[in-house]
């Protein structure tokens, strides 16, 4: 009896220590949804949707801002002082309560006008920030261009240096082959008619 609950009590150990909030936290680090949950989150992509997302929230405070606070002051002086959020329609009840449906139309009109506002001033600054990055892609194409025909003049030129230094040689080689045969033509005309 004594082996029995030695082995019971053993049992009873190890099924507590991976039950244990520790073993459990443990086995949850290294499950595989875990690790790729990691190697998700350290992608340069989601930083840089993250930094996205808050650049993009602080820009919108600014084209909100110039919206509400310069283009539409400017838009209801135009239109006579006309303020769209004020319009509305009252509809009775067609059931006999005295109670009106109060449709707000004007706010609605009021946010189409800001939301075209906003998306009109948004194309402005992203054409404008295209036309520079044309300008700057530009200016780096040219110097790519550039270097690009120096390397190749460069080339060039060391290649014909390096024919004509080749041309040089085998004509060299050619003159000393020449001079070779005609001293060992001499020498067996002078060899033949010694004797």
């Amino acid at each position: 009896m004594t082996t029995e609950n030695t082995s019971n009590t053993t049992e009873h150990s190890a099924s507590t220590s991976t039950a244990s909030p520790q073993g459990f936290i443990a086995k949850i680090a290294k499950s595989n949804f875990i690790q790729e949950f990691k190697e998700f989150i350290n992608r340069g992509s989601v930083v840089d949707l993250a930094i996205g997302v808050a650049v993009g929230g602080a820009f919108t405070a600014i084209v909100k801002s110039l919206v509400d606070d310069i283009i539409m002051p400017i838009t209801s002086l135009l239109a006579g002082g006309l303020d769209f959020s004020s319009l509305s329609l009252d509809i009775p009840n067609i059931f006999g309560a005295d109670s009106v449906a109060h449709i707000a139309y004007g706010n609605f009109l009021q946010n189409v006008i800001n939301f075209l506002l906003v998306a009109l001033v948004i194309f402005v600054i992203v054409r404008t920030m295209n036309k520079l990055n044309r300008a700057k892609d530009a200016e780096t194409a040219k110097a790519e261009a550039k270097a690009e025909a120096k390397h190749i003049t460069d080339t060039a030129k060391a290649q014909a240096k390096a024919n004509v230094e080749a041309e040089a040689d085998y004509k060299a080689k050619q003159d000393a082959k020449a001079k070779q045969s005609a001293e060992a033509n001499k020498t067996t005309k002078s060899v033949t008619s010694k004797s």
